[in-house]
């Protein structure tokens, strides 16, 4: 189990659950998640296989996060974890539980045509320290732990492929590491699933190396042998499945089950995940490869515009000369001329005289 990685997917800083959706100014998000591993074997130090160390161990992990958006591009997180250990086996046996220890985490988003590319920073400060001169199971890995990374993701709703990148610093002479993440979600709007690859493997070794047989030992007598926590030069990767559904107006479910396929100096098992997610704002805990709301695809782009375009002019436009029709003249019959008038006379007082 990627115990070390133990985050909420929402708060931008996970490598369990659902990859981190894009920023949005003013979001804020507050979560709760529950992990359940048992593991009876573990992996060697030459890797591919896995014995059993003649007992079991059983590790309950709690997280309470909180996340906020400051700009588009701007996200910061926080967590608190907490830690309970069952350990059967011999010589002895017991159970732990606590505090752990809290993350901050702060991630800056570049958008690049369809590509996110986020660098983040990751702090854990230990709250729970190993004392190698108790017996009490361990409930983590009690390092204090620096890591620098960034994801890159590609936006092809409703499909969108990711991978994650990092590298990571412990202190207290423990071994550095580099934590991987690669898969692809699937994000229709109101549910998602998801599918990764993930694990991290040791590239600087611990400073106990070379005294392999007193960690050991030491471990036998905490965790009944298993290597889950303070192992020296650890390496694991495993395969991961997980599906989230809006269930309520800004409430969120999801589940992931995760299996360990390869690893070094490391517990063998099987993870089951359940976490609850409330976003401050509408559609704040959508995935990558879903808008963020309906505005999303249609935003107006931020341009000025001239205003003196829509202003009236002030320049006075010449009058045109009116257009002349061309009038259409009738003609008037002519007057008759007075001389006419008299013949006309002339000619009727003669006919009259006639007919006398």
């Amino acid at each position: 189990m990627l115990t070390a990685f133990f985050l909420l997917f929402q708060l931008g800083f996970s490598s369990s659950a659902q990859i981190p959706p894009a920023p949005k100014p003013g979001r804020y998000a507050l979560g709760a998640q529950a992990s359940y591993f048992k593991t009876d074997s573990n992996y060697g130090s030459g890797g591919g296989s896995y014995d059993g160390f003649g007992g079991d161990l059983t590790n309950v992990l709690y997280g309470l996060g909180a996340s906020y958006d400051f700009t588009r591009e701007i996200r910061a997180a926080g967590r608190l974890g907490i830690s309970s250990v069952t350990a059967n086996g011999t010589p002895d046996s017991g159970s732990n539980s606590g505090l752990s220890d809290f993350a901050l985490s702060a991630q800056y988003w570049w958008h690049v045509s369809r590509f996110y590319v986020v660098p983040q920073a990751d702090f854990v400060f230990p709250l729970y320290k190993v004392d190698e001169a108790g017996g009490d199971a361990l409930i983590g890995e009690g390092a204090m732990t620096l890591a620098a990374g960034g994801w890159l993701m590609w936006r092809r709703r409703p499909f969108t492929p990711f991978a994650y990148l990092a590298f990571k610093y412990r202190d207290g002479g423990r071994s550095f590491l580099v934590p991987y993440s690669f898969g692809v979600n699937y994000g229709p709007r109101g549910w998602w699933a998801q599918g990764e690859i993930r694990g991290y493997r040791t590239v600087v070794d611990d400073a106990d190396t070379e005294n392999r047989s007193d960690r050991d030992i030491f471990l036998k007598k905490t965790n009944a042998g298993s290597q889950l926590y303070y192992s020296i030069n650890p390496s694991v990767m495993e395969a991961a499945g997980s599906i989230g559904f809006e269930i309520l107006d800004r409430w969120n479910v999801y589940g992931e089950i995760a299996q360990t396929l390869d690893g070094a100096n490391s517990a063998h098992g099987m993870t089951f995940t359940l976490g609850l997610i409330f976003g401050g704002r509408p559609g704040s805990a959508l995935p990558v490869g879903a808008p963020d709301d309906d505005t999303e695809q249609f935003e107006i782009p931020n341009v000025k515009y001239d205003e003196s375009v829509f202003e009236e002019s002030s320049v006075v436009p010449e009058k045109q000369a009116p257009v002349r029709r061309k009038k259409t003249l009738k003609k008037k019959k002519a007057k008759k001329s007075a001389a006419e008038v008299d013949k006309m006379f002339q000619d009727a007082e003669k006919s009259l005289e006639r007919r006398k």
